[in-house]
């Protein structure tokens, strides 16, 4: 048996992590949105957001962020999903679900304190 697949109280293993990288590979660049933002001033800015690099995004910060499976990093994946706009999460929780097989509601709830997830609950209203 390879060390390479051992895996310890749920810590992703070696393959896992090459699953991960070939989903990578495939979900950038497949969902581009383009919105207008009004910033300041009445300007108007134009944002390009890459869903699925978003998902994978979102994804690491919760699952591929260290070997020992300890520690997530709540913030990186809310200032993703900061990214997306509300009117695009159903895409990006679709894009989530066929990648990895978990929902992004689910994870986020899982993941966050409460106090966090309230800060982005609006998001998935």
């Amino acid at each position: 048996m390879s060390a390479a697949f051992v895996t310890y109280k749920g810590v992703k293993s070696f393959a896992d992590k090459q699953e991960t990288n070939r989903k990578r590979k495939l979900l950038e660049g497949q969902e581009t949105i383009v919105y207008d933002v009004d910033v300041w001033g009445g300007e108007v800015k134009t944002q390009t957001v890459d869903l699925g690099a978003i998902a994978v995004e979102i994804y690491d910060s919760f699952y591929q962020n260290d070997w020992f499976g300890w520690t997530e990093n709540e913030q990186a994946a809310i200032n993703a999903l900061q990214k997306v706009p509300k009117a695009n999460i159903p895409k990006l929780e679709d894009i989530y679900y066929k990648a990895f097989k978990e929902i992004l509601r689910v994870d986020f709830v899982k993941f966050l304190t409460n106090t966090d997830f309230q800060r982005i609950k609006n998001k998935f209203n």
